[in-house]
């Protein structure tokens, strides 16, 4: 790589600076959280019928149903304790892991929960740190701070969603994999399906880098997970993800994607969801192919993918974080080059548009064909010139 002319200065400046305005989105986020919080809330309510051994789907459907109102066999001291869980839309597993995010105790719930947010911010940190092995001191703090300039993290902080925990172990299992670390990889992928709408597309990075082991571990942990869920509520597998999509097709009113377009045809929202997610993942697992060798070029495709699958809204945009780290190395593996810092100066503006703008269909719309558009450049500045897979962590110990 040829050394860039950009003062060291600079490089202090403007990382002081995103680190700097990470904090105070952080401090958004945080106020926004003890207001509001709903999706935690929304959650922490189905985690308690699971753990009293109640489908937690019959509370949310039926309370859809009734205008608020909850089903009168239940328990009179858990109505009043875990209330309306309104919505419940995730897959099995993820009440397994409910078991170790909701405390039964509301107050220390939501202590817990920003605790756990605030560890995954920092493992994130780490990820990006050191995934930049190989550059100089002032390259990496600011490839690992740049990517946090996102209004994602304090939207989904605020709403209490999962969506920081999810990128979070998402990088984890990229720089697992760089690392040579299968195992760890594979409790990583499984862990960052706490949240599909994001991660599920890492199925792309183990099928192109040929990971067989590490998808069944993570797929095995899943499982497991799964079974404890049915073993509770008493409700087969099939029926738990049958739940699961029959509450997608009641909830998911909002947000952006193409299977919206899929509708207008007449197609049922349930299908349409399926369908989309389906061409989609086959799409991006073929460009990945291209790019397989690369993990820098992977994780651009993996943060468009998850931004355009199935269900979006604007508390799934912490996945940019990914997409910015990209363009940030690509652009110091090109020797500060205009053309790929426009690039970067773009996607910081695009993952700091508020929800007024970015969850309007104009302004979603406008969103997601900028994001697709970089990650075409992204792709074209990798496959000419300086830009490289950065080495792993494995080979550079040896």
């Amino acid at each position: 790589m040829e050394k860039d002319h950009v003062p060291n200065r600079y490089w202090q400046w403007s990382t002081r600076a995103f680190i700097f305005g990470f904090l105070l989105l952080g401090a958004k986020g945080t106020f926004q959280f003890i207001r509001m919080g709903q999706d935690f809330w929304y959650r922490w309510s189905g985690e308690r019928y699971v753990l009293a051994r109640i489908d937690p789907f019959r509370v949310a459907f039926w309370s859809n149903e009734h205008a608020g109102a909850l089903p009168p066999d239940l328990p009179a001291e858990l109505r009043a304790k875990a209330g309306d869980p309104v919505s419940i839309v995730d897959p099995p597993w993820v009440f397994a892991y409910g078991t170790m995010m909701y405390p039964p105790e509301r107050r220390a719930a939501a202590v817990w929960f920003f605790l756990l947010n605030c560890c995954a911010i920092l493992v994130l940190a780490l990820m990006f740190f050191r995934m930049t092995a190989g550059l100089d001191g002032h390259h990496r703090a600011f490839c690992t701070a740049i990517p946090f300039a996102n209004l994602g993290f304090s939207q989904t902080l605020g709403n209490g969603n999962y969506g920081i925990l999810a990128v979070a172990a998402a990088a984890t299992c990229f720089a697992s994999l760089v690392a040579e670390r299968p195992i760890r990889a594979g409790l990583a992928f499984a862990l960052a399906q706490v949240k599909m709408t994001i991660s599920a597309p890492l199925v792309i990075l183990l099928i192109t880098r040929r990971k067989l082991m590490t998808g069944l571990l993570g797929t095995a942990v899943l499982g497991l997970a799964t079974l404890w869920t049915s073993y509770m509520t008493g409700i087969s597998v099939a029926g738990l993800f049958s739940r699961m999509l029959e509450g997608a097709n009641r909830f998911s009113v909002g947000g952006r994607s193409l299977y919206k377009v899929l509708m207008i045809f007449g197609i049922p929202k349930k299908e349409a969801l399926i369908s989309c997610a389906l061409g989609i993942f086959l799409l991006c697992l073929g460009v990945a192919w291209r790019w397989a060798k690369d993990y820098v070029s992977q994780m651009a495709v993996f943060a468009v993918c998850s931004q355009i699958f199935t269900y979006h809204n604007v508390l799934d945009q912490v996945v940019l974080s990914l997409l910015i780290f990209a363009a940030a190395r690509t652009w110091i593996e090109k020797s500060c080059a205009s053309g790929p810092g426009y690039l970067l100066a773009v996607l910081v503006a695009s993952a700091l548009v508020p929800s007024e703008v970015s969850d309007t269909v104009p302004g979603g719309a406008v969103l997601q064909l900028l994001w697709v558009c970089s990650l075409g450049v992204i792709l074209a500045y990798r496959t000419t010139g300086a830009a490289t897979a950065i080495p792993s962590l494995a080979s550079r110990a040896a």
